[in-house]
């Protein structure tokens, strides 16, 4: 099954691609920060953010119900 969420704020919902990304960088994020990966279902853009972020309340899953 998809893992989809909607964003509160916005109210945009997307498509969860990947958990557990690696990020590899100098800054502003620890080199190998672990990401989610997502991807909005309307225009095919891919996003990736911080899993702290991610799980922090700004996003929440839609059922099945919500969809409609």
């Amino acid at each position: 099954m998809v893992e989809q969420v909607k964003h509160k704020k916005r109210g945009s919902v997307y498509r969860v691609l990947h958990r557990g990304a690696i990020l590899q960088t100098d800054s502003p994020l620890d080199d190998y920060a672990e990401l989610v990966v997502y991807q909005d279902p309307k225009d095919g853009r891919v996003w990736v953010r911080p899993v702290s972020e991610f799980d922090d309340g700004r996003f929440e899953t839609v059922t099945t119900e919500q969809k409609r």
